[in-house]
């Protein structure tokens, strides 16, 4: 059975929610790719509001850790490759800009704020992952979405 494709199916022609979960905890869920094109970090917002942000969430059903390689692609400078970080098992993750682990990523890792960027995400395992941001300036916004995944 390949990693993606779940178990037969029992005598009601359903899988049980214990059967997905199963399936999920031992192969994962999602993809090992996502991009997300829309990046554009906002400015602060007012002192008294929420904070503007912009986030990634990463979904890892698997039990064991999800490895992850962070690309940003940039529209006037070579892209930066490979800032990695690690989902732990059973979790989600919730990151804001900048995005690392190790303090060796920080520069790297770096947004400045309104400068449009792209963002692919690599994971050694399937995870499920949703990009979002919180515009506090001129009104509040949320924009959300899913990533296209490969």
């Amino acid at each position: 059975m390949a990693d993606r494709e779940l178990p037969p199916a029992g005598r009601a022609g359903q899988l049980s929610p214990a059967e997905v979960a199963a399936h999920d905890a031992e192969h994962g869920a999602g993809s090992r790719t996502w991009y997300f094109p829309d990046g554009d970090r906002p400015p602060a917002g007012p002192a008294d509001g929420p904070e503007a942000h912009e986030s990634l969430m990463i979904l890892n059903v698997c039990r064991r850790p999800a490895t992850v390689d962070l690309d940003l692609y940039w529209t006037d400078r070579p892209p930066v490759l490979g800032v990695r970080l690690v989902v732990p098992a059973e979790r989600v993750r919730g990151l804001r800009v900048p995005w690392f682990d190790d303090p060796a990523d920080a520069g790297r890792a770096a947004v400045p704020v309104r400068e449009q960027y792209a963002l692919r995400v690599r994971s050694d395992i399937p995870v499920i992952c949703q990009y979002g941001r919180l515009e506090a300036v001129p009104s509040f916004a949320l924009y959300t979405t899913m990533g296209f995944t490969q």
